[in-house]
């Protein structure tokens, strides 16, 4: 398994994770909430081909498309059968939310860097899709004050 790890300094959702901790006792409900919606986002921005800060990814080269073209692949950024993409999974250990991929080429594709096979070896160009976005940063305020309310 892959693993990226993106920490993120969200004061205002902390400090509302924190009354939530001391009001109902537990945030584990809040963030199994929060990451079925940080899912769903990503796999929106995916959908743009974008990166958490809306920044397009980078184009795909007029060789991979003809490659992709050639064995009947979707010529769409980062989707070759789609294992990536719906294998976005969030889980909750704690009181941390961690969410990625299991695939073993997630973190190159968000990275970038050395990837192929023996022979075939080229530098793949990083086209993040984790990462919170304002909208994720809007969305998690969201859903810790839904669970406030209760």
């Amino acid at each position: 398994m892959s693993l990226v790890t993106i920490n993120h300094n969200l004061p205002d959702a902390q400090k509302r994770l924190e009354a939530l901790a001391r009001k109902a006792g537990t945030i584990q409900p809040a963030l199994k909430t929060i990451g079925l919606a940080l899912e769903a986002n990503i796999r929106e921005r995916w959908d743009k081909e974008i990166d958490p800060a809306g920044n397009k990814w980078q184009a795909l080269k007029a060789s991979t498309l003809k490659r992709k073209a050639k064995k009947k692949k979707p010529l769409k950024i980062l989707l070759q059968d789609d294992q990536l993409r719906f294998n976005i999974n969030s889980q909750v250990e704690g009181s941390n939310l961690i969410i990625g991929s299991p695939q073993k080429y997630a973190a190159v594709h968000q990275l970038g860097g050395p990837a192929g096979r023996k022979g075939r070896q080229f530098t793949m160009t990083a086209r993040p899709f984790l990462g919170i976005s304002k909208q994720d940063e809007a969305d998690i305020l969201d859903e810790i004050e839904q669970h406030l309310k209760f």
